[in-house]
This record gives structure tokens, sequence and C-alpha cells, in this order.
């Protein structure tokens, strides 16, 4: 019986003994690759290496978007003991200041495996932390994208989200060129998965995201946006959108909606809050829109500025419809039915064109198309084919209705009525550059096509300044500049229904008129204060843009129209010395004499409102150089205050005799 049992025991343990012989057999020389390959991956791991996303720069270089380099913390709850967490509570309780038992709550309630319990430390902190080699503790790189001014040009810039990608505007629409190449690295891990150290010959390095730099001019930004918020508010209205423009190049300088977002917290911002209205919302612009038709109906030669048009006393049965002016008017010149608005004049001239050849004008214009502007979401607006056109449709849309447009189109197409005929596509984008600052595309003024003759578009000019000097635009004209335009006032479409409620309010204008350098537009939608003509509410705010923008542009000033005894004078505040024309009390005083100015803090003060003599005092303060023009208060300055300043830079100031100032406000 002992004699089986050990025979039983030697054959288990031959077998035994044979059966290791077997594996290491299949380990060793069957499979050594295949199983050395996976030792080889449970020892390392591959690491991605975010590449920095290239910034968003203004057309003067200012930045406006940058990357901030941030780690989320995990823990992996699993293999973390208790001694490991309770260190791991501890660590980041002393750099992040919640108490140890926050951090014990999260790990204890965790749903999963690895819980956040830090995300986005700074990166000074976060390498305090990463030195911590803790069972468990885990981390990894996440960036945010930082807009140096919360809602500054929101709809323009848009975000990036969570997985930073670009999700809207620029960010999106260039997201390509700005995000750039990730890389790569191996590294070697212990038992436990931790890193032990990198494989520096494996590391392939991230290219960096280009970098933008935009048309956007941020001083006239801050203007448009500041004078559409007020505007908003003013008038009670659901919101005001603008769009300010180069119409010699199609170069945007500043377009906004008075309902923007902040984009450091864009979740909190609704869709309707961050459509970006000036490119995405459709609308029948009313009157706005006879520019365009007259522009045509000249240009085709079907009738001349003298021309004689009967305006039925306004009111005009016109097949089975009547059409109605806002005022009674008999006989009018072609350029009197554009200058006072009348609907009656247009719906006559329109039908001396003929159906066809109406449409392809509205079409070279860029009506019912895109515009191409550089930003996602753009609408094509309605511009239906006259073979679908019934008896009314012609004289509807010379006035402004049955077609439907969006912002941006109906400034292009200004811009090409003023600018001597052309059509540019809206330009967005200065250029773009490498990390290193290469420019690698810079884009000029794309030129579409020629949509009038030159000499049309003089006449157009003419017609432009008579509608604020004579017609419905008098409360858009400027002091010190000519300026032309064009009011607007249409019903909102609502369920079918044109309202007898909501208008739409808007204002189209450019100066100087005799070499159009900005043209401006303004919409107010659905005003509830007082009126709701375009000329009353959306007029005036183009006059508060434009005198802002004529105030850092002082050459823009009609010569004729200066004060004769208006002295322009350079003062050099660095070396205290007036240049010319006026002799100043010495300004070296000391810093306490001129109250209410951190001196310490490199920041733009707002000197509107200050008489010279304080002007200069303050500038010499801060060590800049100016130029002033004309004399008693100060109305305006070229550097926006609350910007950063540094010693020697210079600032031009606009002064003005209190009895007979200008209002920027």
């Amino acid at each position: 019986m002992n004699n089986n049992r050990l025979l039983f025991v030697v054959i288990f343990v031959f077998l035994g003994f044979l059966t290791l012989v077997f594996r290491l057999y299949n380990i060793q020389i069957l499979h050594n690759v295949e199983y050395g390959a996976y030792a080889e991956i449970q020892n390392k791991g591959v690491q991605t290496i975010l590449a920095q996303r290239g910034l968003i720069y203004d057309c003067n270089g200012l930045v406006l978007s940058f990357n901030k380099n941030e780690v989320s913390f995990f823990v992996d709850v699993k293999s973390a003991r208790k001694n490991d967490k309770l260190e791991i509570a501890e660590l980041f309780s002393g750099l992040l200041g919640y108490s140890s038992e926050h951090y014990l709550d999260m790990m204890k309630t965790a749903k999963r495996r690895n819980v956040c319990i830090a995300k986005k430390v700074s990166s000074e902190k976060a390498l305090a932390l990463k030195k911590a080699r803790i069972n468990g503790l885990k981390f990894e790189e996440d960036p945010s994208r930082v807009y140096q001014y919360d809602n500054f040009a929101s709809h323009i810039l848009g975000y990036v989200n969570a997985s930073f990608s670009g999700a809207d505007g620029i960010e999106k629409y260039f997201n390509d060129q700005l995000k750039g190449v990730d890389g790569s690295r191996i590294i070697l891990k212990d038992a436990r998965g931790e890193m032990i150290t990198v494989l520096e010959e494996s590391v392939i390095p991230p290219a960096p995201g280009n970098s933008i730099y935009l048309t956007i001019d941020k001083s006239y930004q801050v203007i448009l946006e500041s004078a559409l918020k007020k505007a908003a508010i003013e008038n009670m209205a659901e919101n005001a959108i603008g769009i300010i423009m180069d119409p010699a190049s199609g170069k945007i300088l500043a377009l906004a909606s008075s309902d923007d977002y902040n984009l450091n917290f864009y979740n909190t911002a609704g869709d309707s809050i961050k459509r970006d209205k000036v490119i995405a919302d459709m609308y029948e612009p009313g009157s706005t829109f006879k520019a365009i038709s007259m522009a045509a109906f000249l240009d085709k030669k079907t009738c001349s500025p003298e021309d004689k048009v009967f305006g039925e006393n306004g009111s005009y049965k016109f097949k089975n419809i009547t059409i109605k002016d806002s005022h009674n008017s008999g006989w009018m010149s072609v350029k009197d039915v554009f200058v006072h608005s009348s609907n009656i004049g247009m719906s006559k001239l329109s039908q001396r064109i003929d159906p066809r050849s109406f449409y392809l004008y509205l079409r070279d214009f860029g009506i019912g198309n895109y515009t191409d502007i550089p930003l996602p979401g753009e609408a094509k607006g309605n511009l239906k084919n006259p073979d679908s056109w019934s008896d009314y449709t012609k004289s509807s849309i010379s006035f402004g209705y049955e077609v439907a447009v969006t912002p941006i189109q109906l400034t292009t197409a200004y811009a090409a009525i003023i600018n001597g005929g052309k059509l540019f596509q809206p330009q967005l984008v200065d250029k773009i550059t490498t990390n290193d600052g290469e420019t690698i595309n810079s884009f000029k003024p794309k030129f579409v096509r020629q949509v009038l003759k030159n000499e049309t578009s003089r006449l157009m000019r003419e017609f432009f300044v008579s509608a604020i000097e004579e017609g419905t635009g008098k409360k858009a004209k400027l002091s010190f500049c000519t300026a032309g335009g064009k009011t607007g006032t249409s019903r909102q479409l609502i369920g079918g229904r044109y309202s007898t409620q909501k208008y739409n309010s808007s204002f189209i204008g450019f100066f100087p008129a005799d070499n159009p350098k900005y043209l401006i537009y303004i919409l107010v939608n659905a005003p509830k204060q007082n009126s709701y003509y375009g000329g009353d509410v959306a007029a005036p705010v183009f006059k508060e843009i434009a005198t802002k923008i004529i105030s850092l542009n002082p050459g823009l000033k009609n010569k004729h129209d200066e004060k004769k005894d208006e002295t322009i004078f350079s003062y050099d505040a660095l070396n205290r010395s007036p240049k010319a024309g006026l002799i100043f009390a010495d300004s070296r005083q000391s810093q306490q004499e001129v109250e209410g100015f951190d001196f310490s803090k490199k920041i733009m003060p707002n000197l509107e409102g200050k008489s010279l003599r304080e002007a200069i005092r303050i500038l010499s303060m801060f060590r800049m150089k100016c130029e002033i023009t004309g004399s008693g208060r100060i109305i305006s300055q070229s550097i926006l205050a609350g910007t950063s300043i540094k010693k020697g830079m210079f600032c031009k100031l606009t002064a003005q005799d209190e009895t007979n100032g200008i209002s920027l406000n």
C-alpha cells in the first residue's frame, strides 16, 4: 500500500515537472516573441503630449485668446490603500485649501474607479502635486482656453469645447489651423502601472497650432459693443446688432450683438444668445433695401435722378393692394423718392425694369446667396426666382419686402454701392502665422464682381448724403464730417402675418462721403420705447459710433467745418515741452497733486471732461506724449480708458469748448 502511494506521488511529481517543462518551453521557445511583446506592453505605455493651440489677435496684435496650462488629478480608489487616501487628502488640502475631509469624502462616495479630485489646477501648484508618488494618484494635462476680455467679440471669437476643439466662431472655422498636432512619448511603468521614466529617444514633440490675426480693431469693437448695449437698453429692444466695415476692401473692423456672452463661461449661455445674428438671422429689411433697388434702376438707366414720379398724396392702389407712405407727396424727383423714402415712388419705378434684369442685379449684389464670411452658421437669405414672382413681388422687393437678407449681406451690398460698384467678400482674417511669428497666409481683399458702373456709385453717394441732410436720416448728421446713409423701418413677420407691434429699426451709413472709409450698419430689434422708426432709433446710434471713430481719427474731419480758432498742437509729456501753439504752466508737480489716479498701475485713465491742463498733468505723470486738437475740455482720447500703457506712448486728445461741444454719449 505504501509502495503504491509512493509510486502515485512520484508519478504526480513527474507529470507536474513535465507540465512545468512544457510551459517553460512554450513560453521561452515557441512563443517567446509574443510573450516578450506582451511583457513589453505591460511595462510600457504611450502618453499623448498636447499641442499648444494657436492664439487669436486683433489687427494691432492685441491678444484676444490664449492658453493656460493646467492639470487635473484623479485617484484610482481600487488601487489606493487607506493610508494612500489619507496622504492624498492631506497633500491636496495643504495646497488647494479644501479640508482633507472634503477629499476623503470624494474618494469614499466615488461611483467610478477613477474619480477626479482636483480639476484644472494651475501649473505652479500642479508641479508640487506631481512630485508626490502616492499609490493610486494620477494626473493628466488639462489646458484651458482663456478669453482675455470675457464678453468681447464673443460672436466672432467663439469658444472651444471640453476636448479643446473649436465649437463656434473663429475657433471652429479655423480649428484645423489653430489646434496643431499632438506629440507622444513612451514611458516605463512599474508593477502598479505608475510611470518610472520616459524613454527620451521615443519622444515625438507636438507641433503648436498657428495663430490668427483678425481684421477686427479692439478700439472700434469696444465702441460698437458699448453703443449697441446702450441702444438696446434705452429703446427697450430685444437686441441691437452692428457692423463696422471698410467699404473699399470688405474688411470687417467690428461686428457685434448687444446680447453677447462670457466666452470663459460659455455653458451658461443659451443657444439663442450664442447664435451670431449678424450672419445667421434673416429679416425683411424694409427701406434700407431701397438703396439696392435704386442703384439697379439707375445703373440699368430705367430712370434718371431728375425724372418725376407722382406720390399719389401718400396712398396708391396698385393691382389689388394699397401702398402707403408715411408722408403725403405729390410730384417728386427720383432723387426725392429715395431721400424721403417713398414706397409709392419705389413701386412705380420698379415697373420700369423687367423682372429678370432686376433679379440679376439683386443676385449680383449677393442677395439670396452666402457672402462666405469665415464664420460658421451663415444663412443665405431668401430671394425667389422671378418665375415664381406674383404681380406684386417686384413692387414689394423694391422697398424691402418679399426678400430676406442677413445683416452681413446687406452691409456687403452697401459697400459695393458706395465704393465704385465693386462687390467684395467680407474679410475677417488678416493673416495666419506660425508659433514663431512667420506669416504663412496673408489675406488680401477678395474682389467678387463689378455690380455697378462707377458713375452709378457716385450718384448713389449723393443720394445717401441728401438722405441725411434733407431726408429721413437727419439724426445721423455728423458735426465735423459729411456722411451718407439710409434709414429703414420694417414690420416683423410673425406667424405668417406682419406685426403691428414689432419692427426692425435700422440705419446704414458711411463717412467721409466723398471717400468712404467706414460703413456702419445698425439694426435695433423690436424697440418698445418711444419711436420705432429707423431714423429715430438707429440713426442716432450711427452718429454716436461715427463721432467716436472720428475723435480717434481727427484727419477725417471736414476742414471747413472745423472751428477757425481751433488749435492743433503736440505736447511731449515725457519731456514736458509743448511743440507748438500754447504755453502751459510747469507740469512738474508731485503725483500727490493729481488726485484720483493710481500711477503705480500702468492703466490709461479716463480723461474725458478734464481740462487741457489737467489732462496734460496726468499724462506727464505717466510720462506719455500727446497731441491735442481743439480747446476747452477733453471730449475723446485715442487710447481707451482701461488699456495697458507704458512710458513714451503717444495719445491723441480732442478738446472742445463746453458751450459748443458735441456729445459722445
